[in-house]
């Protein structure tokens, strides 16, 4: 290491050699399952509140240490290491701050203080060499963590802290100032201008002009005449501060924890936090988040990295069950926009996920399951899905029952006409038990229309025609002879009748079997064929017609809605049964 050149800025550099290593290769919680880890994967723990996410990351150093206290979430573990005592009093040699402790010594570096007799026992006691191989980013100091810090000798002493480290390396300090500038429109970097103090400011960096360093008496002017202390600054900017600043700037440590990181950030900065994680988390480093935050998640799912886990935690009584969506899943989630807009992703974090066709059919049944007559006494924790359409509602259920999300599906009555099987396939029950009555439902349907349907038509548009001179045709009249066109589908009178629609005898007796089949594996056909069926004195369509009855003054007791709220109220209790 030459003159002038800091130890950070060697390893940054590439001139020292790299730190031994140590990783997870498995993980066993509370109900028996393992989780079979790489030392590169991402492991993202989601699941409602309470669930054991933050406790889970508590409990890690513990595995490694062979601490005996209780363990609630995590119950064992396997881990390895690489390399030898040799390769680490080498990598101290070169990167850490050396301190004469009696007859021995003592290595100072980034978040880890070891004796030589430590050393000795590397492979052996890991409680003494924890914190060279581990760190955590919890919420409890993230506010405080980029404050202010007395100041170093930094051409013969390693960093001591990571803010330490943006002293002496303006890469590192370009990139964290880089994502900050496109999270908070500002930028951030370190001030120079206090001995005795290490900080970092906010806002525009003053070029340094010619003959001027960042040292200078004019330079140090401009700085604190346009620019504001970060200690200052609200939280969410300390609080990302903090999270890149942890990241961008561990050495030795190569397994991370990291719990919340979306504390006290808005949607758009949680967000670019989770691309941030994936692109910028250590090499060859396994990292370990608890998030509760759909932003998060999607900006680490944006990456289409292969590394990345997701684990669904759940606890029942006092036992975490775990879930994780496969590799395949998370790449598909990934590169699927619809799949991370929709909300889906928003199931993992409730205990329950009900997915509809469309976004008014949520607002009306999510408003309906908010009447206490409804729902009973308890508030449901529960995430209503919009999946635009009936086609990739078998992919998102398959997703989210994959994760252990208990989910409903309400349809329109015109999935008798096809996809039925598929959907009743994605909800974990075996397609091919609706395959016989849905076959006889739907060719009964379709066999009814045909004998009916001429007539039907030629009579409705002979009627409409009947007092009609030889002038322009009117408007309405032209769009009630679309409409009767329009039943010629053998389905019409199906997604208008709903349920009662169904020819009887035989039929009927089909259906309701269908019907029972369906509503077992969590599949809600309409019987009122159609969303805006259950309320035809509301004209429209879709959420104009979804607004005005859920903001109609009697929406609670309205009769013609008892049906709605009666189906409802069936899908949500029989479904916690």
């Amino acid at each position: 290491m030459s003159m002038g050149q800091s130890r950070g800025d060697a390893i940054e550099d590439g001139n020292a050699n790299k730190p031994p290593t140590a990783y997870f290769t498995e993980l066993t919680f509370s109900d028996g399952s393992t989780l079979p880890l790489e030392p590169n994967d991402i492991v993202v723990l989601v699941g409602p509140n309470n669930s054991g996410k933050s406790a889970a990351l508590r409990e890690l150093p513990m595995l490694l240490t062979g601490e005996k206290s209780l363990k609630r979430v995590l119950v064992s573990a396997k881990w390895e290491r690489t390399g030898t005592t040799e390769e680490l009093k080498n990598y101290l040699a070169q990167n850490a701050s050396k301190q004469r402790e009696g007859t021995g010594m003592r290595y100072l570096g980034l978040g880890f203080s070891l004796s030589d007799s430590h050393l000795q026992s590397t492979f052996s006691n890991m409680g003494n060499m924890l914190p060279f191989f581990f760190a955590a980013m919890g919420t409890s100091n993230r506010i405080t963590y980029c404050d202010e810090r007395d100041n170093i000798d930094y051409v013969n002493s390693a960093p001591e802290h990571p803010i330490h480290v943006l002293f002496t390396n303006d890469k590192t300090a370009n990139r964290i100032s880089g994502y900050f500038q496109r999270a908070f429109k500002t930028e951030l970097f370190p001030f120079h201008g206090r001995a005795r103090i290490a900080c970092l400011m906010v806002g525009k960096k003053p070029p340094v002009e010619p003959g001027e360093d960042r040292l200078n008496d004019t330079y140090i002017e401009k700085v604190r005449a346009s620019c504001r202390p970060l200690q200052g600054e609200g939280d969410g900017m300390r609080s990302f501060a903090a999270v890149t600043l942890g990241l961008l700037t561990t050495r030795s440590q190569s397994i991370l924890t990291l719990d919340e990181p979306e504390a006290f950030l808005h949607p758009p900065q949680a967000r670019l936090l989770g691309e941030f994680i994936v692109r910028e988390r250590p090499p060859n480093s396994q990292l370990f988040i608890a998030t509760h935050n759909i932003d998060v998640l999607q900006g680490l799912l944006s990456s289409s990295s292969k590394n990345i886990r997701i684990v669904r935690i759940v606890r029942r009584g006092d036992v975490n069950h775990i879930r994780e969506l496969s590799k395949r899943e998370v790449e598909e989630i990934g590169s699927d926009s619809l799949m991370q807009y929709s909300g889906v992703l928003n199931g993992m974090f409730h205990e329950r996920a009900i997915l509809c066709e469309g976004d008014a059919d949520c607002l009306l049944y999510q408003s309906l399951l908010s009447l206490p007559a409804v729902r009973g006494d308890s508030e449901p924790d529960v995430v209503f899905v919009h999946c635009a359409g009936k086609a990739r509602l078998s992919k998102l259920v398959r997703a989210l029952r994959n994760l252990g999300v208990r989910s409903d599906v309400i349809v329109d009555i015109d999935v008798l006409q096809e996809g039925l099987k598929s959907l009743v396939d994605a909800a974990g029950a075996d397609g091919k038990a609706i395959t016989g009555p849905g076959a006889s439902v739907k060719a009964a349907i379709e066999q009814e229309r045909r004998k009916t349907q001429a007539a039907n038509v030629k009579t409705d548009i002979n009627a409409l025609l009947a007092d009609l001179g030889d002038g322009e045709l009117p408007d309405e009249i032209a769009k009630k002879i679309t409409q009767a066109v329009k039943t010629v589908s053998p389905w019409e009178k199906i997604k208008t009748g709903g349920k009662a629609a169904i020819p009887g005898g035989q039929v009927s007796q089909q259906y309701e079997t269908l019907e029972k089949l369906c509503r077992q594996s969590g599949i809600w056909i309409v019987p009122a064929g159609t969303l805006e069926r259950w309320k035809k004195t509301v004209g429209g369509h879709g959420p104009l017609w979804a607004q005005e009855v859920v903001s109609a003054p009697d929406f609670a007791t309205d009769p013609e809605l008892e049906p709605a709220r009666e189906f409802i109220r069936t899908l949500w209790h029989r479904s916690e049964e």
